[in-house]
């Protein structure tokens, strides 16, 4: 109970210091920016001279020092260019700005080819969205001093209405609330190119309890609440790859369900892109410890009580779902049928059909048709299957990626009387260099 009071005292604070924050973004936007200078500079310059002083004790000098001598010179070199260059360090706030909602449009267009390949009606709306993007961005990078008040205004803006996102975290903490079937809210989440690290992030953490023999459990604070699970939502990460961006997928009534790119003979952009494919498995024990002892995953896992007409909805959803599937079969299970051994193969699906009963599909229409890791992927199943139950994780951004929904249900397991029942870690145990992620 005192760390769920330390954790909602955590939360207040947080969202009062961010909308201080962008209230004073946008009062006091070219103080503010003149102030980052002089600490950046007065940063770069204090490094510098912690690496030369290092570097004249180091010894062996020629290995360590020399090195430390050279760093601390480029150091340096950085801090009086930012010095003597004000107005160029000022160009580089509206400048990333720019980079980043650049990437949100190019995502946009990529989401208007897949819709278009889907036969999507409003494929037009991803297309305009896109091509706006692109062009704000633009006019931005090309007079990034002119933009500079604005796009601190635009910063500002966010980090209210982001404050207002956690106070509101906070406000749920407190009071018993229950959220009324179907309905959902939007949020303002953080950028995307942060959230989607959360889970490695929380895994370096995990990681760091194991090598001091303690229990990763006592990472997530489980305070022993009990509860009837009606449904389960696993959190995928691994230190590397893709695999550090996470996964998402789900447990309910006996079946684990999993959405992504498993056809590797259709995949694109380094897996990031290709056919969407669904799999089914019963033995849920059996595929945690598949995820953590074959393909070296660290499964974060939070137990939803649904009430009857929740219930009633996931079970709608997902024979929804199923209506659009067709059979498919991994390279293992094809090469059986063909008269082969079917032995030999290392790709994901193939592994885990030999440890489990996993029966794959792929859809025959709909946007699950073409998997995309950014915006038609694991996370968005799993969301449109439990989000008729009342979740309010829909995000301004429209990007829904495995650290979203991690942070997300990492806050709901804090409030009074949430969905959200319990929560737990299942870390690695081994890693298999043959077996191959999604």
């Amino acid at each position: 109970m005192k760390r769920r009071r330390a954790n909602q005292l955590f939360l207040l604070l947080s969202s009062l210091a961010f909308v201080f924050i962008g209230i004073s973004v946008i009062i006091w936007k070219l103080t503010l920016v003149g102030a980052f200078h002089i600490v950046t500079t007065v940063a770069l310059f204090s490094l510098s001279l912690m690496q030369l002083g290092t570097g004249v004790t180091q010894r062996p000098f020629l290995k360590k020092g020399l090195t430390r001598l050279a760093a601390g010179i480029v150091t340096a070199g950085m801090g009086a260019m930012v010095m003597v260059f004000h107005d160029l360090f000022q160009a580089v706030i509206p400048i990333l700005f720019a980079v980043y909602v650049l990437l949100l449009g190019v995502i946009r267009l990529i989401i208007f080819a897949q819709d278009q390949a889907d036969e999507n009606r409003w494929a037009v709306l991803s297309l305009l969205a896109g091509v706006v993007m692109i062009f704000f961005a633009l006019s931005v990078v090309l007079h990034p001093y002119r933009n500079l008040p604005d796009v601190m205004n635009f910063i500002g803006v966010f980090l209210i209405l982001y404050g207002v996102t956690l106070f509101s975290d906070f406000v749920g903490a407190l009071i018993t609330f229950r959220h009324e079937s179907g309905r959902r809210r939007l949020r303002v989440t953080l950028p995307v190119v942060w959230e989607m690290f959360i889970p490695r992030r929380v895994l370096t953490r995990v990681n760091q309890f194991l090598q001091r023999g303690d229990d990763p459990n006592r990472l997530m604070q489980e305070d022993g609440r009990k509860g009837r699970v009606d449904l389960e939502i696993f959190i995928h990460v691994r230190e590397s790859g893709t695999g550090a961006i996470g996964h998402a997928d789900l447990w309910f009534e006996g079946k684990v369900y999993s959405y992504g790119c498993y056809d590797s003979a259709r995949t694109k952009m380094g897996g990031l892109y290709g056919d969407g494919v669904l799999f089914i498995l019963s033995d849920r024990e059996k595929y945690i410890a598949y995820c953590q002892e074959v393909v070296g995953k660290t499964l974060f896992a939070f137990g939803l009580q649904l009430d009857e007409q929740q219930r009633e909805s996931v079970r709608e959803r997902l024979e929804e779902v199923k209506s659009h599937l067709v059979p498919w079969d991994p390279p293992a299970a094809a090469a059986r049928k063909a008269g082969e051994s079917g032995e030999g193969f290392t790709d994901y699906p193939s592994i885990l059909c030999r440890m489990t009963d996993a029966q794959y599909y792929k859809f025959r229409d709909t946007s699950y048709k073409t998997y995309f890791t950014v915006t038609t992927n694991c996370v968005k199943l799993v969301d449109e299957v439990i989000g008729r139950s009342g979740t309010d994780i829909l995000s301004l951004n429209g990007i829904i990626t495995p650290g979203t929904y991690y942070d997300y249900l990492n806050r709901e397991y804090e409030k009074q009387d949430s969905m959200v029942v319990t929560r737990r870690v299942y870390a690695r145990r081994k890693f298999d260099e043959q077996a191959k992620q999604k």
